[in-house]
């Protein structure tokens, strides 16, 4: 990836619910944490969801002038009280 480039986070899960509930709050989140900057959060986006297989997505353009290196991203759903996270990376070179 090159500063300026687009990077696009896809985050794939199961949102699994309890016997006759068909739909759930939820909460999709990103923060994106590297060497010398402080962690920066995208979104997050909100809703209604029925249960299943479900992919949230979220496309940002890496920054002129940051830093070269490798970057981690941490995907965050949230359920109620029930969340859970994942984990990627990217690398900005030159």
């Amino acid at each position: 990836m090159k500063a300026g480039g687009k990077v696009a986070i896809r985050t794939v899960y199961w949102l699994n619910l309890p016997s006759g509930q068909s739909a759930a709050p939820v909460t999709e989140s990103w923060i994106i944490k590297g060497k010398g900057i402080s962690p920066v959060t995208l979104g997050p986006t909100r809703g209604e969801y029925e249960g299943g297989k479900r992919e949230a997505t979220w496309d940002f353009v890496v920054p002129e002038g940051g830093d070269l290196g490798t970057y981690m991203i941490e995907h965050k759903v949230q359920t109620g009280s029930s969340s859970d996270t994942g984990k990627s990376r990217f690398i900005v070179s030159s």
